[in-house]
């Protein structure tokens, strides 16, 4: 007995199947207390030595190997393995669902879009905000202005090969009379036209050539309007943009010319003129002179475009040379000795015209109001 309990004793905690092995052995003997048991307790007591020597052999040590896990690979009663959780995540090889960032707020008022970084790749970027980084100012180029009627803001300054000595986008509420004068009267040749100051009218931003029928200027006519240049911007060659559309309605001109200083006639330019109707064709004249001879005539057409909508019709006019534009590209040129040579200046009109081969007539097509509408305007010397 002596012997199995020193043998016991050893193995206390090497190995369940021992402690069972000395607990089956010491309840033998005592409930039986025979001496003929003595050989069988024996026999276990060498057995638990030997159950002994075998678990020392097979125990881990305390201290892991470098490199290996500080658990054993034995799964842990679901007590332990619930409070290791937060601290070893699974090795699960299933991919745990993205969990999205909170959105930082925008920022996109105080950045303008194009210099915001790009953001092609598929890959999330970081949820912390990056340092921004300065992007270099280039020279603005001409935009459409949100303020502009038209959509096109009034050009300013000087361009190559000219020198901008005039401009007016019509921003006040009643006409510079400093830059310009109204037209009043019959138009010469043409008892079915009539101009009145009142039809010129200058607000939001834009001078307005009203035509209508107006019993008090002149009954049983449809009045228009017309202004002229002053003198004082009178110049021989120049560079003139007009920003203008106009009505649709037969039987009601729109012009744009050059109009000599000392009231000679010829010489003219027009370089917009149409003789009424939907707007979709417009000619260039040059009536070439000498004053009081008409017979001289250089006319340009051009189609294909709207003319009720809003367009940029110019002329380049320099000694010997007339270039007429549209939307800044060239449509037509004319050379000759009939180009003008004296002081001009520029003249905005819209006309009832009398019927005719070369124009529309007014009929009952005719709205009861038909506008010829200006932006701005702008006049350039040779550099």
């Amino acid at each position: 007995m002596y012997l199995v309990s020193r043998a016991c004793l050893l193995s206390f905690t090497s190995s369940p199947a021992l402690d069972l092995v000395c607990y089956k052995g010491a309840t033998m003997f005592k409930r039986y207390k025979n001496a003929d048991l003595l050989p069988l307790l024996c026999i276990l007591a060498l057995l638990a030595i030997a159950g002994i020597f075998l678990v020392s052999r097979s125990k881990p040590l305390l201290t892991p190997p470098t490199g290996s896990t500080p658990f054993p690979s034995t799964p842990l009663p679901g007590i332990y393995t619930l409070q290791l959780k937060p601290f070893y995540p699974s090795t699960s090889t299933q991919t745990p669902p993205t969990v999205q960032p909170t959105a930082l707020p925008s920022s996109a008022s105080s950045i303008p879009p194009s210099a915001a970084p790009s953001t092609s790749s598929s890959r999330k970027s970081p949820s912390r905000k990056a340092a921004p980084t300065a992007t270099p100012t280039a020279t603005p180029t001409a935009a459409p202005s949100i303020l502009s009627p038209s959509g096109q803001a009034i050009p300013m300054g000087d361009i190559p090969g000219w020198h901008q000595v005039f401009a007016d986008d019509f921003n006040g509420t009643t006409l510079d009379t400093s830059n310009w004068g109204a037209y009043s009267g019959q138009p010469g040749s043409d008892p079915a036209g009539w101009w009145d100051p009142s039809h010129v009218i200058v607000s939001g931003g834009l001078l307005t050539l009203k035509g209508y029928k107006d019993a008090a200027a002149k009954p049983g006519v449809f009045v228009t309007g017309g202004i002229g240049m002053n003198g004082t911007h009178a110049q021989t060659y120049g560079k003139y943009l007009v920003r203008m559309r106009v009505d649709k309605g037969d039987g009601i001109s729109a012009i744009a010319l050059l109009w000599p200083k000392a009231h000679l006639w010829p010489p003219e330019v027009d370089f917009f003129e149409d003789g009424g109707g939907a707007r979709t064709s417009m000619s260039a004249t040059l009536h070439c002179g000498p004053n009081g001879n008409d017979s001289c005539r250089v006319q340009k057409k051009l189609s294909g475009y709207d003319f009720s909508q809003w367009h940029t019709l110019g002329v380049e006019w320099t000694a010997g040379k007339l270039v007429y534009t549209i939307d800044g590209t060239t449509w037509a040129t004319v050379t000759g000795s009939g180009v003008p040579s004296i002081p001009m200046v520029l003249d905005l009109q819209s006309q009832s015209l009398a019927c005719s081969q070369y124009n529309t007539c007014l009929d009952s097509s005719t709205p009861a109001e038909v506008d010829m509408q200006v932006d701005w305007v702008v006049a350039y010397a040779p550099a």
